[in-house]
């Protein structure tokens, strides 16, 4: 079996930027690269945890708080230590971290992670990006196919099927 990226974006198509995740998300989904998949989704739950587990990587993606910066970022995601103080337990609305642990602690696994994020400039009620929404989803969908391609740079090359014999 051939593990795949999986790219979840996360947010809300009914608060303008708040969406971004979710433009991106369905934006992978579109290019269709090959050996990734993508969820669009409108918060990570427990659910997720079988998909994340079955992943080569994953890459959550998602809007930050407005003004908490300028531009797009991304940091890698390690599962949380169930018994750390302040460890959440992953209800409806958990984060990466809390979601990577799960997988874990159900799967045996916890794949290679990272989150991008962007801040939301707009959190209007509204199903449209604002236009600096729109840029941000588009430098945050770059970061993404970016995370894609390395990821997949360090992998073998896939080996092409043996043909059938006639």
């Amino acid at each position: 079996m051939t593990r795949e990226v999986l790219v979840i974006g996360c947010g809300s198509r009914l608060r303008s930027d708040d969406g971004i995740g979710i433009h991106v998300a369905e934006a992978v989904t579109r290019r269709r690269p090959e050996g990734v998949s993508a969820r669009a989704v409108h918060q990570l739950v427990p659910e997720l945890a079988e998909a994340v587990a079955a992943a080569a990587a994953v890459i959550f993606v998602d809007a930050g708080v407005p003004g908490a910066g300028r531009g797009v970022r991304v940091a890698a995601v390690w599962p949380e230590d169930p018994g750390a103080e302040g460890a959440s337990v992953l209800g409806h609305g958990g984060s990466p971290a809390a979601l990577l642990s799960l997988a874990r602690a159900l799967f045996g696994r916890a794949p290679e992670a990272y989150l991008v994020s962007a801040p939301a400039p707009s959190l209007a009620f509204g199903d449209r990006l604002s236009p600096a929404g729109v840029v941000l989803a588009r430098r945050t969908l770059r970061e993404v196919m970016r995370l894609i391609d390395d990821h997949q740079r360090r992998l073998p090359p896939r080996r092409p099927r043996a043909q059938p014999a006639a």
